[in-house]
């Protein structure tokens, strides 16, 4: 989902640039878009006169304008904006009565509306949205599914789909320019060019390649930046966002190492986060659902197999701090542990000291 909202923002910024000293043709390609239809809205705009990031960075067009903007998407991407051109109230109408509403949103679908809208954007652009990918026929959960693909999912739909919710997209209340451009640096090329950039540069040069493959989703296109992320800190051929794919056993990938290590001490939960985090059939997958090489795969689900002192690690040390009267440390192992677990039991006891179960109210009924 990360990827999706990175996306978007990155070909907002991109366009708001097209028409400038940056090669706009070169940045559509960039972000997906073929050679042809890039170099097709980049000569269609400049044969109209018209600025692309004008065109994006303006609440009311001209009739003029708005017809122009419709038939270079049409004739570039091979679709409509507005569905009709002719811009008529009737068809106004029935587009604002067809409008989506949250309460009839699928899960997935509101989880993309509430995370778009915890990005600043409206709530009717993010449903305008919505809207937009279904008309493109994009499957939303083959997009999640997607995660660094998503560009490819996308395709050059993007750029449908912005047009149509432009209005709503660019509302002052919900999106500014000014503060895209005051909050990223989208001419950083190298290292030295912008702190953020380089502090994730230099977890990617140490090995971390969940640094890398956010390093090359955050970075302008075409920038080293973007060439050291994706090649995984030049250790590898391009991945395009998917060095953690590439991480199989331990030793690839310094941040799945160290919880490798911690599930190899014991510690249940770390090993279940292995297994979630994991690329799958890798090494590291493995240790994970075997909860460090102890059981059966367990597919995520060590922790539910931690029944009694001895099972966890991480839950031994807050059954001993209970045990020696950390009420706190009860009413967080009751909290915390398996249901039904003996680690449950001693907590919701205080440790022995209740001589009726206080389920996670330990400190509050007990302490002095």
């Amino acid at each position: 989902m990360k990827r999706l909202f990175a996306l978007l923002t990155v070909f907002l910024a991109v366009a708001s640039s097209c028409g400038s000293d940056n090669d706009g043709a070169s940045a559509l390609e960039a972000l997906g878009f073929s050679a042809d239809e890039a170099s097709c809205y980049e000569d269609a705009y400049a044969e109209a006169g018209l600025d692309i990031s004008k065109v994006f960075k303006s609440d009311v067009l001209s009739d003029e304008d708005a017809s122009t903007r419709d038939q270079i998407a049409s004739d570039c991407s091979g679709g409509t904006v507005d569905g009709d051109s002719d811009g008529d109230s009737d068809s106004d109408s029935d587009s604002d009565s067809d409008a989506l509403l949250l309460d009839e949103l699928s899960t997935i679908e509101r989880l993309l509306v509430d995370e778009m809208m915890s990005d600043g954007v409206s709530e009717d652009g993010a449903l305008c949205m919505i809207s937009a990918i279904q008309n493109e026929d994009i499957d939303i959960g083959e997009l999640l599914l997607a995660d660094d693909e998503a560009d490819e999912v996308m395709g050059s739909a993007m750029m449908m789909i912005l047009f149509s919710c432009m209005e709503e997209l660019f509302d002052s209340e919900s999106f500014s320019f000014d503060d895209l451009s005051d909050d990223e640096n989208f001419d950083a090329d190298a290292y030295g060019d912008d702190p953020e950039l380089d502090d994730l540069r230099d977890y990617c040069a140490d090995g971390d390649l969940y640094a890398c493959d956010e390093l090359y989703l955050m970075s302008p296109g075409g920038s080293q930046y973007e060439d050291f992320g994706s090649s995984c800190g030049y250790t590898q051929e391009p991945t395009y966002g998917g060095c953690v794919l590439e991480a199989t056993s331990f030793g690839d990938d310094v941040y799945l190492d160290g919880i490798y290590k911690t599930c190899a001490d014991g510690d249940l939960y770390a090993c279940d986060e292995l297994y979630l985090m994991s690329p799958g059939g890798s090494q590291y997958e493995d240790f994970g659902s075997s909860c460090g090489y102890t059981q059966e795969p367990t597919y995520g689900g060590c922790v539910p197999e931690a029944t009694s002192y001895g099972d966890d690690a991480y839950l031994n040390r807050i059954h001993d701090d209970c045990a020696e009267g950390n009420l706190y440390a009860c009413d967080k192992l009751y909290e915390i542990a398996p249901f039904g677990s003996e680690y449950e039991d001693f907590g919701s006891s205080c440790g022995g000291l209740a001589t009726e179960e206080q389920f996670g109210s330990c400190a509050e009924n007990l302490g002095t």
